[in-house]
């Protein structure tokens, strides 16, 4: 069967309503994988956070979705909202294939405000049915009304396949002028290219300009990619396709995210002036993540997931895939620490102080533990567990002895070297996600891992340690 005139790739508005009713319901007796505390989709398939802002004093978090199964197929744009992290409304889909330019879905990309106005910029998949489904990918601003419906589309780019293959997508912009977007060149490596224009909002004559730099990264696609202030320094984060592992310690999934800083950077010279790239996330479970600043903060949230990737429970309950927790971004000597953000604290209920072992009466809970030496943390059952363990100056997260494995040929354990000797960890469990903390979040590790039942949680090595159940965040439809 050609996949492109499969279900797959049903239209939105074609979709049976009786159909996602069905598949909502079905989610909802999910009480062993689905989350709590995590953005999750009601139905189908949940990707990349795309079009995050703050605005009209609300946080605005846009999704890929696929509302119609747990797989990649038509790709539309979900819409939550929330004041404060702990209520949120999900309004649908917001914004979905209505163009012959976007006939195949719409990909990721980011938000801007024009006039007072929220404009998504985002990459709309073309694939030409008389052409073999080839595909040209079109970068293109929508502009929303008040309700979030869609008053207009504008094409601001054309595919250009001089400069780049059909691998062009998720645009974000850097300012009123320029736009920031990954893409695959010619010769098939990865690149970060601005898209500048000589009018406001991205209106006049457009010019692509590749970033010079000197990472030295094998990779054939450079996604998802971030452009931020810290400090006074120049961020950039984004998600390599394609590069081999260097050791376990890097580059051990499908594919990973990655950040460099640099103390200048100039859209004039687009000149990158540092080598170094750090991995962002060491767990198994991390991509595609977007970067926005609400006005006081730079707030970050991910994909907890990879992509080819299918998880136990897809099919049974018919959803896939979830969010990170919202993290705030601070740069601390060189290193970008990421955190949960404060709002989680209301989800907090008693805390309690442990010795060795606690009997878990739910799958949602926090944990944090301080560590001079090395130490063993345990989260299962008697037949199943997950492992955090330090030894030395390294950390592994092993889940070979999870009920269910994923991935199992990228390996069953991830691996950080810390470079102090304490530690203080903030772990977040929820359900089938785990999320580590450690020292202020200068090392993150976020996973998913699939036991039916936690029992027990056992610690040894610690200095102090407590423990948390959380409540869950509510919904509320749009």
């Amino acid at each position: 069967m050609n996949r492109y005139t499969s279900h797959v790739y049903t239209k939105f508005e074609n979709l049976k309503p009786q159909q996602l009713i069905d598949d909502a319901q079905l989610v909802k007796t999910d009480m062993v994988n689905y989350p709590k505390v995590h953005i999750a989709p009601k139905s189908g398939l949940l990707n990349d956070p795309n079009g995050l802002v703050y605005y009209n004093e609300l946080y605005h978090i846009f999704y890929q979705a696929c509302p119609n199964g747990p797989f990649h197929g038509m790709k539309s744009w979900n819409l939550v909202t929330t004041k404060d992290f702990l209520t949120y409304e999900d309004h649908g889909i917001v914004l979905n294939v209505t163009e012959e330019y976007e006939n195949f879905g719409i990909f990721s990309g980011g938000a801007i405000i024009v006039d007072s106005k929220l404009c998504l910029l985002y990459t709309a998949n073309y694939r030409d049915p008389n052409n073999e489904y080839k595909r040209k990918a079109y970068q293109v601003l929508a502009t929303l009304d008040e309700n979030y419906n869609v008053v207009s589309k504008r094409i601001i780019r054309e595919p250009d396949e001089t400069l780049h293959t059909e691998h062009f997508r998720d645009p974000v912009a850097i300012d009123d002028f320029n736009v920031l977007i990954g893409l695959q060149d010619v010769n098939n490596q990865g690149q970060l290219a601005v898209m500048g224009y000589s009018q406001k909002d991205y209106l006049g004559d457009s010019k692509l300009s590749f970033i010079k730099n000197s990472w030295n990264l094998d990779s054939f696609m450079f996604e998802c990619p971030n452009l931020f202030k810290l400090e006074d320094k120049n961020i950039l984060v984004f998600s390599p396709q394609g590069v081999e592992a260097q050791d376990k310690y890097t580059f051990n999934n499908i594919h990973d995210v990655v950040y460099s800083i640099s103390d200048k950077f100039f859209i004039e010279e687009m000149m990158w002036d540092n080598p170094i790239i750090k991995q962002l996330d060491h767990g198994f479970d991390f991509y595609a993540p977007q970067v926005f600043n609400d006005g006081e903060r730079t707030l970050m949230i991910g994909w907890q997931g990879v992509p080819d990737t299918i998880y136990p429970g897809d099919e049974q309950y018919r959803w896939s895939q979830m969010l990170t927790t919202m993290r705030e971004l601070t740069l601390v000597n060189g290193n970008l620490l990421q955190k949960p953000i404060d709002e989680y604290q209301q989800l907090e209920t008693n805390w309690i102080s442990f010795e060795r072992e606690v009997k878990l009466e739910s799958k949602v809970f926090k944990l944090k533990f301080s560590a001079s030496e090395e130490f063993e943390l345990v989260i299962g059952n008697d037949s199943y567990n997950i492992r955090l363990v330090r030894q030395g100056n390294e950390i592994s997260l092993d889940r070979s002895k999870c009920q269910y494995l994923v991935n199992e040929k990228y390996g069953n354990v991830r691996y950080v070297n810390v470079e102090e000797d304490n530690c203080e960890l903030e772990i977040i469990v929820d359900m089938s996600s785990i999320e580590i903390f450690i020292n202020e979040g200068k090392y993150v590790m976020t996973s998913r891992f699939f036991i039916d039942s936690l029992t027990t949680l056992k610690l040894s090595g610690s200095d102090t340690s407590q423990f948390s159940y959380l409540k869950a965040i509510k919904y509320k439809e749009g």
